[in-house]
């Protein structure tokens, strides 16, 4: 048994498949690549330049973890990259998603616990918690 590493064209491995030689490369579908015999950890690397190279981490920061849900309050988000963010509380029935690049602000006038996620592939996910509370 041999292995192959699959992923796409921006570096993302997709899947990590073993299987015997000769049926590596029936394994790659369209608009995928392959490289064979080599190891990767799914989430924490990526393929650049034909090598497997680690994921990089954001230098996304914010201001605070706690604001007051008066719609005013909010939470500045600085050094994001040009990604995707998504705010979750606790009950994911509150949900903020959209396009965030360089700084940017969170505010709610919904008291809970929310999961903040900032995606922005190669970069690993930027995730933290901020509490809406009066």
């Amino acid at each position: 048994m041999s292995n192959i590493i699959i992923y796409n064209s921006k570096g993302m491995i997709l899947r990590d498949v073993q299987a015997p030689p000769d049926m590596l490369q029936l394994q790659i579908q369209e608009g995928e690549f392959g490289l064979e015999n080599t190891k990767a950890d799914i989430l924490l690397d990526y393929i650049s330049e034909g090598q497997v190279t680690q994921r990089p981490t954001q230098t996304t920061t914010i201001d605070k973890t706690t604001l007051i849900p008066d719609g005013v309050d909010k939470i500045t988000i600085s050094n994001a990259p040009d990604g995707v963010f998504l705010a979750i509380d606790q009950t994911r029935t509150n949900i903020t998603q959209g396009n965030i690049n360089g700084t940017d602000t969170f505010s709610t006038t919904i008291p809970g616990i929310y999961q903040i996620q900032i995606t922005s592939f190669p970069f690993l996910d930027f995730t933290t918690t901020i509490t809406a509370t009066v």
